[in-house]
């Protein structure tokens, strides 16, 4: 994804789902066993997220991860 070879993709790793329960969206523990679930999460991020902010995957991942401290700390 860094490198651009991979434009709309976002890493579900644990960073992501973090921030996801932290909004109330609990992803399934399959999801790193389970590439059909992965992708399914993926898609429905991608969207129902970037596309209507007109943003791409990548750039989404990057935003999650460069305020992740204060998505985290933030109060809902």
């Amino acid at each position: 994804m860094e490198l651009g070879l991979v434009r709309n993709a976002i890493a579900l790793d644990v960073r992501v789902q973090n921030v996801l329960q932290k909004m109330g969206v609990e992803t399934p523990t399959q999801i790193a066993s389970s590439p059909r679930l992965y992708d399914e999460i993926e898609n429905e991020i991608l969207t129902k997220i970037c596309r209507p902010l007109g943003i791409l995957g990548v750039e989404f991942d990057r935003m999650l991860y460069q305020n992740y401290n204060d998505l985290i700390e933030m109060e809902l």
